[in-house]
């Protein structure tokens, strides 16, 4: 990414060197400018959001044609038949996306591990609750405190994924009528 900014005629930031936790976009507007070190990690993590633009993919093929058509022989145009035909059947796998996501973002572990050479480095910038929970529990030997972290975590998932669930009712559709 260096190479490239640079090529550009832009200095590159110290991705994982500076002990800027995450400088965009507030960085910008106080004059900090640049890129922290989260928003490295940000930017390293969307090497995997391959699996979800699949799941996407399969739920767009899914989509009844003549639903389509019927949208185009009432009037609609494209966008209209994209807000009222494509969005509400896509709801269903927008959601599951979306748990999945948070789960995955919460429990975000080896990304972290491996640029921060298992610490947190550079002054704990990188420093994320699962690698806590591991640095209390491998490093500090602290189990009991590395076990309350790490139901802390456990309960702010299940909170979030109720939260998610029962918000669920309101906006993902479900063409049999049941509710989740």
């Amino acid at each position: 990414m260096n190479y490239l900014l640079t090529s550009a005629g832009l200095s590159g930031p110290g991705w994982f060197n500076s002990t800027a936790e995450a400088a965009w976009p507030l960085g910008w507007f106080n004059g900090a400018g640049g890129f922290g070190s989260k928003d490295a990690l940000v930017l390293m993590s969307l090497w995997g959001v391959g699996n979800f633009m699949i799941i996407y993919l399969a739920a767009l093929g899914d989509v009844p044609v003549q639903l389509y058509e019927a949208a185009e022989l009432d009037g609609a145009g494209p966008l209209r038949r994209f807000w009222h035909v494509t969005l509400p059947l896509l709801t269903p796998v927008i959601f599951f996306n979306l748990v999945m996501g948070l789960i995955h973002a919460v429990q975000a572990f080896t990304q972290v591990y491996i640029v921060s050479e298992g610490q947190g480095a550079p002054a704990g910038s990188t420093l994320m609750l699962s690698l806590y929970v591991f640095l209390a529990a491998f490093k500090y030997l602290e189990m009991g405190y590395a076990s309350a972290i790490a139901w802390s975590m456990f309960v702010l998932i299940v909170l979030a994924t109720w939260g998610l669930f029962r918000s669920s009712r309101y906006w993902v559709f479900d063409p049999s009528g049941a509710r989740l």
